[in-house]
């Protein structure tokens, strides 16, 4: 039986675009965080179209559920974690 929701796959989706959000954020400084996030949901949409015509992938919404996620997570926990002084290195 094929998983329903793969776990590793949906952490591998959230890291993915959590990370993504940082390094957009510290690439561009002066994007306004509404254009970060519109540029990482649009990206996510994009890849799943690509998906959509490969032979191999599928294409799924609930991918693009778990990037959009991510990206909303990145945008309101990375203040509270800069302010905390954790992981200031990467922040």
């Amino acid at each position: 039986m094929p998983e329903v929701v793969s776990v590793s796959g949906t952490l591998n989706h959230f890291l993915a675009f959590f990370t993504l959000f940082i390094l957009l954020e510290r690439s561009y400084p002066n994007l306004t965080c509404k254009n970060r996030i519109f540029i990482l949901i649009t990206y996510a949409f994009f890849i799943e179209i690509v998906q959509y015509f490969l032979p191999t992938r599928a294409a799924e919404f609930y991918d693009i559920l778990i990037d959009s996620l991510a990206v909303l997570v990145a945008y309101f926990i990375l203040p509270y974690l800069r302010k905390l002084k954790i992981f200031s290195f990467l922040l």
